[in-house]
């Protein structure tokens, strides 16, 4: 029969890697919460970035170096172009975008149940998934 040091210390270890499991859960149970959400603003928070381009773009090449995911001008001016998420200066090439994300440690939460086989913790997306 094993000794009673063992068995307190099998259990020990047991009670260690249960709260672990359970805190992961939680984080991956938040994390999906925040992604039934991702197509509404729900906690995200505006961030404005501005970025120096080449002056007088024209839509279609200040759409190629913003590199954006559908981008569309609304209005086209002698001296500026607006689009949806922001304006561009044609004179003096500076860009103001507004972008919609979560804080940091929601956006790595969100990372993380979203992870593809390049990031280091692909592995426990693929043990939970089971």
């Amino acid at each position: 029969m094993a000794s009673p040091k063992f068995h307190n210390s099998f259990r020990q270890y047991h009670r260690w890697i249960g709260f672990f499991l359970a805190g992961i859960m939680a984080v991956y149970a938040l994390s999906g919460v925040l992604l039934i959400f991702r197509s509404t603003d729900f906690l995200k928070f505006e961030q404005t970035s501005h970025r120096q381009l080449e002056a007088g773009l024209n839509g279609k090449g200040l759409g190629e170096q913003l590199r954006m995911r559908g981008f569309k001008v609304e209005q086209e001016t002698d001296g500026k172009i607006v689009f949806p998420q922001g304006e561009y200066n044609k004179q003096t090439g500076e860009a103001r975008v507004t972008s919609k994300d979560y804080p940091f440690p929601l956006n790595k939460m969100v990372k993380l149940q979203k992870a593809t086989t390049n990031s280091p913790l692909f592995f426990m997306n693929i043990a939970f998934g089971i």
